[in-house]
């Protein structure tokens, strides 16, 4: 590395590139001296993001995305930096995998420890909470839990059939100890079955045969914002979740594509946390500035409903939630039975508008 890099001085309060700016093509690594990290917010108020000093490093983002940089770096002191070229390091990444995940984690990690800072400020605004909210948020907060599942000996066929009934686009493939062993996605079938021009019948291969093995794969107890950044980094549509090497759920980006409305995810966020039905109509209040939102950021109408629709479900959920635990306190018995509380009509079909009546059920 050291043969192939450059050494550069930077003398104090020198500006080695700002926000925005086009990649330059190196890591810079900190030999020694101290740069200061910094960010402009959209009212123009420069802020510093983080300090780093010797032995640490600092322009990694671009050597991946190729996107301008999030932040800028100005030198604190007299500096000395290493800069290491993004050929080789891309090139160590593919032979090393573990590097790269080296600097996924750490970069995470200095964006987790920022925001745990913003939200703890006794001065945060209402904005800044709902900026803040990817961070806040687990994993399974918007996961969907005990998705369905097929073995490794279920056939192309049944498992297209399973997509196809259910309305979804991937089935996760598990042993029997429930252990994650692959995953199917529409992708696997098009590409590995369907586009296949021999004289078998693929439609009998087994899933072990044509999955994707060994999926990349998430815990429950990371962060939303850190789900989004590594589906986004290995372009990956759906992100098996497990806790203690069983299944635990999945997040897809379609959930993710829900969220993307933080004013929304705020909302969702105060129903689930609700502990009285009075807690509950403010939020619903809310769903009209919500719809102006989605509107103004040129959403169209089907995207807009199924959002509103997600916050109304939740809505619901915990009101029957909140009635469900104040009848146990009355003394009531839980059932006996199995039973469901579904919702149908308008809100079974996500087409739910600001004031949609109630079309419930329990079977």
């Amino acid at each position: 590395l050291r043969e192939k890099s450059i050494v550069k001085e930077y003398p104090k309060n020198k500006i080695i590139f700002s926000q925005y700016d086009k990649p330059t093509g190196y890591l810079y690594f900190i030999n020694k001296g101290q740069v200061e990290i910094f960010s402009e917010t959209s009212e123009g108020v420069e802020i510093t993001v983080d300090n780093r000093s010797d032995g640490e490093y600092f322009g990694w983002t671009p050597i991946f995305t190729n996107e301008g940089y999030s932040a800028g770096a100005r030198t604190s002191t007299d500096t000395q930096c290493l800069l290491i070229p993004k050929d080789i390091i891309l090139e160590i990444s593919r032979r090393y995998p573990i590097v790269s995940n080296f600097f996924n984690k750490a970069v995470l990690s200095r964006i987790r420890k920022l925001y745990r800072e913003v939200v703890k400020s006794h001065d945060i605004d209402n904005q800044a909470l709902i900026d803040a909210y990817p961070f806040q948020k687990k994993i399974e907060d918007i996961m969907t839990p005990k998705p369905l599942t097929a073995s490794p000996e279920a056939t192309a066929s049944e498992i297209a059939n399973i997509m196809t009934e259910k309305g979804i686009s991937s089935v996760l493939i598990c042993d029997s100890t429930d252990k994650l062993q692959g995953i199917v996605t529409e992708r696997d079938l098009v590409t590995k079955i369907l586009s296949r021009n021999d004289e078998f019948c693929q439609k009998d291969m087994k899933a072990s045969e044509f999955m994707t093995p060994d999926p990349y794969v998430m815990s429950s107890d990371d962060y939303m914002y850190e789900a989004a950044a590594f589906m986004l980094r290995y372009k990956i549509k759906h992100l098996p979740v497990v806790d203690n090497k069983k299944l635990a759920g999945i997040l897809s980006i379609t959930d993710l594509m829900k969220f993307r409305s933080q004013k929304s995810v705020l909302l969702i966020g105060k129903a689930k946390e609700a502990v009285k039905i009075e807690n509950l109509k403010p939020i619903r209040d809310e769903i009209v500035s919500v719809a102006k939102v989605l509107l103004m950021e040129n959403r169209s109408h089907v995207e807009t409903m199924e959002i509103i629709s997600y916050i109304h479900h939740n809505i619901i959920r915990r009101c029957f939630e909140l009635v469900y635990e104040d009848m146990i306190n009355q003394g009531y018995k839980p059932p006996d039975i199995k039973y469901c509380f579904i919702i149908m009509g308008s809100g079974g079909r996500k087409e739910m508008l600001l004031g949609p009546d109630q079309d419930n059920g329990i079977i």
